[in-house]
């Protein structure tokens, strides 16, 4: 019993001190005009912000490149779509014209850039660009709060006939939780879907969170953040993929 008022205690003393610790928000926009239920042949881009450094751009990397594989490709009805990361379409514009995008790169970015994105235009009906825009740690502010926890309170008193008794008493206990810096998390991901033959975005996304960890439960990394940010993507582009089509003509204007 008094192990387990301990850990209902301890759950209790998370939840108070993790209140507000979280901060998430997501701005999105879809072109309601473009049908995503036709489209069986995807390009994948992982182009991070030169914030990254060397360490989080490898990480950030992996990770991407994983989940996509495991918690996506890998899920969907085999045959049906068709994905290819960058290093893919590399290497099949090498084998199908023997030019080498990496060394072109090396003399001529621009031109690199239009073969590669002239081969997705005429082989994919879909890009992905994944971009990590922040991927860090650092420090955050709170400000103090209180909060009360209920305690029990046990005393032995004295009867007039000279015996004792146990008397319990339950009271709230307030706790004064004081301001300061606390390690916080940071991460935030922009992904473009565009669609190769106009050059024009058919789904954006910001999502931007972060983390503060104020108790000693709190270990939150920016790899715990970032998996959520992944998942959460997978999860609907999933669905938009089987289930979003079309629902107006795209503007005149």
């Amino acid at each position: 019993m008094k192990k387990t008022l301990r850990i209902i205690l301890s759950l209790s003393l998370f939840i108070a001190l993790g209140i507000s610790s979280v901060y998430a928000e997501k701005q999105e926009w879809y072109d309601s005009s473009f049908d995503f239920t036709k489209v069986k042949k995807i390009a994948v881009i992982f182009r991070p912000s030169d914030r990254l450094n060397l360490v989080q751009y490898n990480e950030s990397a992996d990770i991407f490149m994983e989940k996509m594989k495991c918690d996506l490709i890998d899920e969907l009805p085999t045959g049906q779509y068709e994905f290819a990361s960058t290093g893919t379409i590399v290497d099949k514009i090498f084998k199908e014209s023997g030019m080498d995008i990496a060394s072109i790169a090396q003399t001529d970015q621009e031109k690199a850039d239009k073969i590669f994105f002239e081969y997705i235009k005429k082989h994919y009906e879909l890009f992905v660009v994944w971009s990590p825009l922040i991927y860090d740690t650092g420090s955050q502010y709170c400000e103090g709060y209180v909060y009360t926890m209920p305690s029990t309170n046990t005393s032995t008193i004295w009867l007039p006939n000279g015996q004792t008794a146990t008397v319990t008493t339950n009271s709230q206990t307030a706790h004064n939780v004081p301001g300061g810096n606390y390690p916080a998390v940071y991460v935030a991901v922009r992904m473009d879907i565009v669609d190769p033959k106009t050059g024009n975005p058919v789904w954006m996304r910001i999502d931007d969170r972060a983390k503060i960890n104020k108790t000693v439960f709190d270990n939150t990394t920016p790899k715990d953040v970032y998996n959520r940010i992944i998942s959460s993507f997978i999860q609907d582009f999933e669905k938009t993929l089987k289930e979003r089509t079309a629902t107006k003509q795209k503007n005149a204007f």
